[in-house]
This record gives C-alpha cells, structure tokens and sequence, in this order.
C-alpha cells in the first residue's frame, strides 16, 4: 500500500472512490487533544508561527506540563497576561528597572 497523495484528478478520483467512513471506528489514541479551552473564545483561531531557543522550547514544554496544560495554553495564558500589563501601564522596561536597582542599591551602601 503507498501513502503517496494523489497527484492528477484522475488519482484523486481513484483514491476518494476507496475512502470509506467508519461512524463507530475509535478515535486513534495519539490525537491532540480537543478541549474547549484550547479554543479561543471567539472561535476562530489564528496560527501564528515564533522561534526560540532550544532552552526555552523545553522550559515551556517542562511548565506547561507542570500545570497540566498543552504549550499553546501556557503560551496563549502569557501573551494575555503580558498583553493586559501593556494596557495597564503597569510594564516596566527591564533595563529601565535594572538601572533603578543599582541606583538604590549605590544609595544605601553609601
């Protein structure tokens, strides 16, 4: 059997012929999962594609399994939250806030 996807009309004819539904088949055990909170509350999702580092790739994937939750949620849950700091002006630029902390820490050695 090949697994190669049909290449003309004519073989897609052919293979859509061959393809047979199943209603009561079990679903396949490796499936993602389907939850609705994976889903965002507007129903309609937008794919976004970003990349990191080897070294944050497995933090992420070592936290979102320490809460129980896929990547994409823990993703999803710290862009919202970096989002509602923005519009709160409650975000400080870290070198901003670096240079704060060694002025205070000067004074007081002082």
């Amino acid at each position: 059997m090949t697994h190669e996807l049909p290449r003309t009309a004519a073989e897609f004819a052919k293979w859509a012929d061959a393809v047979e539904f199943h209603p009561n088949a079990p679903l396949p055990q490796d499936l993602p999962p389907n939850r609705p909170e994976d889903r965002p509350a507007d129903g309609i999702p937008v794919k976004r594609s970003v990349k990191w580092s080897v070294e944050t790739d497995e933090r992420l994937k070592a936290t979102a399994k320490a809460k129980g939750i896929t990547q994409s949620e823990l993703i999803r849950q710290y862009i919202e939250m970096g989002l509602a700091a923005e519009n709160s002006g409650m975000v400080v630029d870290l070198a901003d806030a670096l240079r704060l902390l060694t002025t205070v820490a000067h004074r007081s050695v002082a």
